[in-house]
């Protein structure tokens, strides 16, 4: 992302340049929202793993994935005053969003009889999804904000010419 940014800063008229920039975004936003889904930290994520640690398949990966779609909420409040900063530790700071994810395993199980879809408007699944798509959005965001900041380092060798594609 680093460098799709740097090539757009350089060249920032070029489609092909923008349009690179906007898929590697993508890839990044997916990836890093997922990892604020807190059982996609771990081997429990579709029912607690058996002692051969394979999966039950109980269907609770899917309903909690489902939750931003189908849970009410006010987003644009979600997310509003969201902390977004630049990661100096860029490691680190990925390592801790897993740690604070994972650490939320337990949660999830706890909340696992008020996910099922005929159950509406439980204030506990409510706060859970808000707090996790907040902190999808700020992670997200920051992770945007650092490779845009520390793209304005990132030398181009003179070799390189995007400006005729």
């Amino acid at each position: 992302m680093t460098v799709a940014f740097a090539e757009h800063r350089r060249w920032p008229r070029n489609r092909h340049v923008r349009e690179k920039a906007l898929l590697y975004a993508g890839w990044l936003a997916h990836y890093a929202a997922d990892l604020c889904q807190p059982l996609h930290t771990t081997v429990h994520h579709d029912g607690r793993a058996l002692a051969d640690l394979s999966t039950p398949h109980s269907g609770i990966h899917e309903r909690v994935d489902a939750l931003f779609e189908r849970v009410a909420f006010d987003r644009a409040s979600a997310v509003r005053g969201a902390a977004i900063r630049r990661f100096t530790d860029l490691q680190g700071s990925v390592l801790a969003e897993l740690a604070a994810s994972h650490s939320l395993v337990d949660r999830v199980y706890e909340l696992e009889d008020a996910l099922d879809p005929d159950v509406v408007g439980d204030p506990r699944v409510t706060a859970f999804t808000r707090e996790r798509y907040r902190a999808a959005a700020g992670f997200v965001a920051s992770l945007f904000w650092t490779a845009w900041q520390d793209s304005a380092t990132v030398e181009i060798p003179s070799w390189l010419d995007r400006q005729g594609y």
